[in-house]
């Protein structure tokens, strides 16, 4: 785990109703193969914020990469309806 991550893993617990905290964590996680520990943190964003596409989207991309198609689909299509007009989200 890098540094960010690090600080992430420590940080975190001062604030847990954070969304943005574990947003970031997720994608940190899943940028060091973490794609469990991804998927359950931005399932918690998810939680905590559920109207922020970006939240779906970076659960969607991890379960990608899991190989859960399924899901990931089921999260872009979730990310998209919350944002349509987000041209990110058209690219995956």
């Amino acid at each position: 785990m890098n540094v960010a991550g690090v600080l992430l893993l420590v940080l975190l617990p001062q604030d847990p109703t954070d969304a943005e905290g574990w947003y970031k964590r997720a994608y940190d996680r899943r940028h060091n193969k973490e794609l469990d520990g991804a998927i359950a943190d931005a399932t918690e964003a998810i939680k905590l914020s559920p109207k922020t596409g970006r939240y779906w989207l970076e659960r969607g991309i991890s379960r990608g990469n899991k190989g859960d198609l399924e899901g990931a689909l089921d999260d872009y299509n979730h990310a998209i309806e919350l944002t349509p007009d987000n041209s990110d989200f058209l690219r995956i």
